[in-house]
């Protein structure tokens, strides 16, 4: 497999991430919206983004809580 492909088939996997915990609804965001050309999404989609920047901080430097969404996850997973 190309890079370029493992690169997309990442991104796309990263999207199902984003709805499978639930993202969408609460930013009135729908499967189809574009996310880029539609400026009706661009707070929604600023808001998505800072949340993400917030996660980044705790992902680098917090084991304990990396470890309770670890669990979480592995949970939610498991439902699906």
């Amino acid at each position: 497999m190309s890079i370029r492909k493992a690169q997309i088939r990442t991104k796309i996997q990263l999207g199902g991430l984003v709805i499978k915990a639930g993202l969408l609804d609460p930013l009135n965001l729908h499967l189809g919206d574009d996310l880029q050309k539609d400026e009706q999404n661009f707070e929604a989609v600023a808001t998505l983004l800072g949340a993400f920047c917030d996660l980044s901080e705790p992902l680098q430097n917090d084991e304990a809580q990396k470890i309770l969404w670890r669990e979480r996850g592995k949970k939610a997973l498991a439902n699906i």
